[in-house]
């Protein structure tokens, strides 16, 4: 199957955060994710069918849903067999998703030959 790069996915916002950081929650662990700044954040929401740069560095693995929280409330949501969370530099993200079934609620099939519907 041909892979896609991972920047002709969209991007997605996972957050905000005065402190630099956002919790990522799988069912079995929370941890920090650490930004070079403060801001807002967005990371390429992407399936297994995508090809990451080898700029990215596979930070957490998890299974069957990931919950992000911002300094305020949770702000992204996905529910996939696999979960993978990468980072590069101060603020690059990219999120992959293995067999994906719903992001931020949408309970619908978001990766499709050219479309994604419901993530912008």
């Amino acid at each position: 199957m041909e892979k896609n790069h991972y920047k002709e996915y969209p991007k997605q916002c996972i957050g905000a955060s005065d402190g630099a950081s956002l919790t990522v929650r799988f069912p079995d662990s929370a941890r920090m994710l650490h930004f070079g700044e403060d801001g807002v954040y967005h990371a390429y929401v992407v399936d297994e069918n995508a090809e990451i740069g080898e700029h990215y560095k596979l930070l957490y693995a998890g299974r069957h849903w990931v919950r992000i929280y911002d300094d305020a409330s949770l702000s992204f949501e996905a529910v996939a067999d696999s979960i993978l969370v990468y980072v590069a530099g101060a603020k690059g993200c990219v999120i992959q998703l293995i067999n994906p079934t719903s992001v931020n609620g949408e309970d619908l099939k978001i990766f499709t030959e050219d479309i994604y519907y419901g993530l912008e």
